[in-house]
């Protein structure tokens, strides 16, 4: 038993000289020959996933890793997104549990989001959670002029994400929406919108919800969604499941819509031409179901 113990405490104290050598020679070596290393590095690394990244300023401690007006985007989704500050953090612990894991923080768009990831694996990294708070999406240049929105906030928390790739990918978490606004009515093309014609949306003073989102390989469901906002109240769920083979796959969906004078005002007369006569003008509560394949459900409407 001595015998083991020793060879323990030499182990720990084998550890911590390399720990302390690195250490040293972070702290010994200019900083900025770290932070243009992995600069080209990470710039290399996401053009080969067709990601776009680039950054200001960056400093760096033995610990952490910090970039000023990061911009990353997806050409290919049209998507775009931009952080005043961006941090990347070790957890010496995890170390030493033998999964490494790193810590992203951002202040994004009035709000803050941070997302842990575990190093190794056939992507070099996986998420294991991801939360975000106060995050404004009106303060993003595309959702303020294409949607309209200029005030409310997001929040999301997925607090465990399970899974070796995205195939197999796990997440379970919830989504709320805090006063969100669109004071006017805005179109989107039938590019944006992936419908044959334009879709309007309507001016919206007001806009408050939550959803439970549970994600897999083979399915993708919300529950408890709640909406209310000054055009009316949702309640619904949704169910998309596909076969393990994809070959096969189902949509099945319910929600119940109680429209306000304003929505009703908005949304009355197009009701019969939607429902195809199931629903009239003056449908103010009424129940929407979709099932069978998503490109081709089938859709009901009955009043309540």
């Amino acid at each position: 038993m001595k015998r083991l113990i020793k060879r323990a405490l030499l182990a720990c104290l084998c550890l911590a000289l390399v720990i302390v050598t690195v250490l040293g020679g972070l702290l010994l070596v200019d900083p900025k020959i770290y932070t243009d290393y992995i600069k080209q590095h990470a710039i290399r690394a996401a053009r080969d996933q067709n990601i776009l990244i680039s950054w200001g300023k960056s400093g760096m401690t033995p610990l952490n890793f910090t970039a000023y007006d990061f911009q990353a985007s997806l050409p290919r989704l049209l998507l775009q997104l931009s952080a005043s500050r961006l941090s990347l953090s070790q957890r010496p612990s995890s170390w030493l549990r033998l999964s490494p894991e790193i810590i992203i923080q951002a202040d994004l768009y009035g709000g803050r989001a941070e997302s842990r990831l575990q190093l190794g694996g056939p992507l070099g990294a996986m998420p294991r959670s991801i939360t975000a708070a106060g995050v404004q999406p009106g303060k993003h240049p595309y959702v303020a002029s294409f949607l309209g929105i200029t005030s409310g906030s997001i929040e999301l928390s997925a607090p465990e994400i399970r899974g070796q790739s995205v195939e197999d990918l796990t997440f379970i978490g919830d989504i709320a929406l805090h006063n969100i606004s669109k004071p006017q009515a805005t179109t989107l093309t039938p590019a944006l919108s992936g419908l044959p014609l334009a879709l309007t949306i309507p001016a919206i003073t007001s806009l408050s919800g939550s959803a439970h989102v549970d994600l897999s390989a083979e399915k993708l469901s919300i529950s408890g969604l709640n909406l209310t906002s000054s055009l009316g109240d949702v309640l619904g769920r949704a169910v998309y499941q596909r076969t393990a083979n994809g070959h096969l796959s189902t949509l099945n969906a319910e929600f119940k819509i109680d429209l306000s004078e304003e929505g009703l005002k908005s949304a009355g007369p197009f009701l019969p031409l939607v429902s195809q006569n199931q629903l009239n003008d003056r449908s103010r509560s009424f129940t929407i179901a979709l099932h069978g394949e998503p490109k081709r459900p089938q859709v009901r409407f009955w009043a309540r």
